[in-house]
């Protein structure tokens, strides 16, 4: 049994066991509360698998990964076409006045 598994059991069996004991502590019936604490910790499982598949198509296991090449041309380029977020800092407006004090500043 893999790593992955093993978290989804302990959180299946960790979610489904609180929300049982929690709801017959509480006073439900029993029976729609074993039912909903299966249900709720099967659930738990699954959302931990599926976000464990989801992590791998982000970072691939491959030790040599990262020295794919993804370019369309196969040929590494270092022309610096990439994408460029802008200035950092927008320049002030027209209407602004170099004297007064920022928006957040303490008045006297």
């Amino acid at each position: 049994m893999s790593r992955t598994y093993g978290a989804a059991l302990v959180a299946a069996v960790v979610v489904g066991g609180s929300l049982i004991g929690l709801g017959l502590y509480l006073g439900f019936s029993a029976a729609p509360t074993v039912w909903f604490g299966l249900v709720c910790g099967l659930l738990a499982g699954l959302l931990l698998v599926a976000a464990s598949r989801r992590a791998d198509t982000f970072h691939p296991t491959d030790p040599n990964a990262h020295l794919a090449d993804h370019s369309e041309t196969g040929e590494i380029s270092d022309t610096g076409d990439h994408l460029d977020a802008g200035p950092a800092v927008q320049p002030p407006a027209a209407d602004d006045d170099p004297d007064d004090p920022p928006a957040g500043a303490a008045r006297g």
